[in-house]
């Protein structure tokens, strides 16, 4: 894989071979802080990166990422700090309603 060329100016230039990968905007992690302060601007801050994103023509490859286990959870080991991190909000489970994109991330989309 060849490196990105330099722009005049000085910043890598990918020219149009780039996208935007929007990681884990699922329902779980969005229910959990949405009613927040603090949740209400990680909304709005994903709907002025939509806009932004969507401003840039030609239109960008947009990828979306979940994180989801298989239901026996064989990826995850138990008692470690990523296991506790997680216990909390479920088991993340393939095909589950927690683990789909979750709407309120791309509803500019």
């Amino acid at each position: 894989m060849s490196s990105p060329a330099q722009s005049t100016d000085n910043r890598p230039s990918f020219g149009d071979h780039h996208a935007i990968l929007n990681l884990d905007r699922i329902s779980v992690l969005i229910g959990a802080v949405k009613d927040t302060t603090e949740g209400q601007a990680l909304v709005s801050n994903y709907s002025q990166w939509n806009d932004a994103v969507h401003q840039k023509p030609p239109r960008l490859l947009t990828i979306f990422s979940t994180l989801s286990f298989a239901s026996d959870q064989p990826q995850v080991q138990d008692n470690t700090p990523f296991a506790r991190l997680i216990a909390p909000f479920g088991t993340f489970e393939n095909g589950s309603p927690e683990v789909q994109i979750d709407r309120l991330s791309t509803l500019l989309y």
